[in-house]
């Protein structure tokens, strides 16, 4: 079977030998968007173990190449997303609903602070050094 890209459609093709062309025909499967999270049930229908294996492993791969691209935008937009949400809880009255959105908030940027850290890129800190007392 042919997987064939074309834009954002996976068209299946399967290529089955006709005798009385003496040559192989191609066999349209069906087509689905190649953002689509499981394979339709009327495509899934025509396809064998293996073609669904292969089929499987390449929407797979699309997934995860998107998820690392969405991942490096949320990363490029974090510091305006900052900004205005400091912006935004200078605003807010208090409110308990208000706290609890701080506490999440202050939790994930903790994980954040520490991803970068492990990364190598995070606050280096200037210790001040121990002053000695005489007396």
């Amino acid at each position: 079977m042919q997987i064939r890209t074309r834009k954002n459609t996976l068209t299946l093709i399967r290529i089955k030998y006709d005798p009385t062309i003496k040559r192989g025909r191609s066999i349209c499967l069906g087509s689905l968007p190649i953002s689509a999270e499981s394979i339709p049930p009327d495509v899934d229908a025509k396809l064998t173990e293996k073609e669904r294996a292969k089929l499987n492993a390449v929407l797979a791969g699309h997934r995860a190449t998107r998820e690392i691209e969405l991942q490096e935008i949320a990363a490029r937009m974090l510091p305006l997303t900052i900004h205005r949400a400091a912006l935004w809880y200078e605003r807010q009255q208090r409110s308990p609903e208000l706290a609890r959105l701080a506490q999440t908030s202050r939790d994930r940027f903790s994980e954040l602070l520490a991803a970068m850290v492990r990364a190598g890129v995070g606050r280096t800190r200037n210790r001040r050094k121990k002053s000695s007392v005489a007396e």
